[in-house]
């Protein structure tokens, strides 16, 4: 069916066509001919024709878009209705209800139940009584200050110090935690259970004649699979900061509890990047001052980690580094050459941004695998990894969203309430082309002898 617009742009063709006939007798001064008597009458015809079907078009258009916006009404209501949601739960309305009442009330009762249906639906079971559904933390993170966490295997006390000023915000946007990798282009999926991602070889497509059968290319296809892995924090509130009417508690404790847990996340997947890369052998050579010594860092390190790195056919446009502070300061003091510019200049190395994270730990390795000068083989050494990494294929996964335990018992005798949240995630380079590892060194070093 033509639309009727359509349909009035050919009634117009025909009514010019009338009028020029029209016009043409009556410039000379005559009787319409038989032929343009004949037209005419065609074109009555078919202008009584068109306007029946404009009329039928335009009938069908407005039904069409009656329903489109009727449709459309309920997305539009339920979104209103999230986002006044969002802007009416109230983290520490719920510390409180549970301190005080010993549960939940409202929409934080709600939004609560909504969570643990939710995980149930992918067959995990709570532990805290305050778990948050997806419709609450699925929006951005608010920006992090720093991760004050201290690592390790335990759960992490994430305290209150070092809090920097920040917006309120209407909603729970800053309990989703947002890991380094994730800024620095990682891909984050909403997962059910364990996700396997393939590994694509870069040399999958092939130039064949028409007809002649592509072969399969395995190149380097491994199967990497992402399973839920258990990022706990723990963070204690006094009972006098709840009953303040701080209008911007909630922005602290979800800041706290955020980057708390993004933290050790970050912690585990650069930890597994760096065993990922370094079993896969892509590791560029450091440099060396004799056969029992390492040098420091320099600008011919970095370019022959570029040219490795760009050897292995990352296949991302958005390449980045990554590396501690230390070594980011470090290389701001590094001149390409003798007078020449700064190496790290603006947190840019070469062109690509460079990410800091203290969590790109101080690594001790054998030796002779990062700089291949050093003679003694079972020597080792401490370095600080600079990773050149493709993010775009880093993903990490979430199963579920945060499940928060509120104890206001355990440190009752000391006028505090005890929050303890529970995030399940996981995350891998799904190929190890997509990144590389440099031993940084701040200074010469000798190797330890083992």
């Amino acid at each position: 069916m033509k639309h009727s617009l359509k349909l009035k742009e050919q009634r117009a063709q025909l009514v010019d066509e009338l009028q020029k006939i029209v016009d043409l007798a009556g410039a000379e001064e005559r009787d319409f001919n038989t032929e343009e008597e004949a037209r005419q009458g065609e074109i009555h015809t078919e202008v009584n024709t068109l306007d029946e079907k404009i009329v039928q078009a335009e009938k069908t258009e407005e039904v069409l878009l009656r329903n489109v916006a009727e449709v459309a009404a309920p997305a539009a209501a339920e979104k209103k209705e999230v986002e006044e949601i969002r802007g009416r739960f109230s983290i520490s309305k719920a510390i409180s209800d549970i301190v005080n009442k010993g549960h939940l009330n409202g929409i934080e009762a709600e939004m609560s139940q909504e969570g643990r249906r939710e995980l149930a639906a992918m067959g995990k079971t709570t532990r805290g009584n305050l778990t948050l559904p997806a419709m609450l933390v699925e929006g951005r993170a608010n920006e992090p200050y720093g991760t004050s966490s201290s690592p390790g295997n335990s759960v992490t006390l994430q305290g209150q110090s070092g809090i920097i000023g920040t917006d309120v915000a209407a909603m729970v946007e800053g309990l989703r935690p947002v890991p380094v990798l994730e800024r620095m282009g990682a891909t984050r999926i909403q997962a059910q259970g364990d996700v396997v991602l393939p590994s694509l070889p870069n040399e999958a497509a092939t130039e064949t004649n028409e007809g002649a059968t592509v072969n399969n290319i395995d190149g380097d296809f491994q199967t990497v699979t992402l399973s839920p892995k258990r990022f706990a924090m723990r963070m204690d509130l006094s009972r006098q900061l709840l009953v303040q009417s701080a209008a911007n508690l909630d922005s602290v404790i979800q800041a706290d509890m955020a980057n708390a847990i993004a933290n050790k996340l970050d912690e585990d997947m650069i930890d597994d990047i760096f065993t990922q890369l370094a079993t896969a052998g892509n590791i560029t050579d450091g440099s060396t001052g004799s056969g029992t010594s390492a040098s420091a860092t320099d600008y011919l390190d970095l370019t022959n980690h570029e040219g490795g790195f760009l050897s292995q056919n990352p296949s991302g446009q958005n390449l980045a580094m990554l590396m501690d502070p230390t070594m980011a300061s470090f290389l701001k003091q590094v001149s390409q050459s003798s007078g020449g510019a700064i190496l790290n200049s603006g947190n840019e190395i070469l062109g690509y941004p460079v990410f800091t994270s203290t969590n790109a730990a101080t690594q001790t390795v054998v030796a002779d695998t990062y700089f291949s000068g050093i003679t003694d083989t079972n020597d080792t050494i401490s370095i600080r990894p600079i990773f050149f990494l493709d993010p775009a294929d880093i993903f990490y996964a979430v199963f579920g969203q945060l499940d928060v335990t509120i104890d206001p018992y355990t440190s009752a005798h000391t006028g505090v309430v005890r929050l303890i949240a529970d995030y399940y995630a996981d995350g891998a380079i799904r190929r190890t082309g997509s990144g590389r590892i440099l031993a940084g060194l701040t200074a010469n070093t000798t190797p330890t002898t083992v």
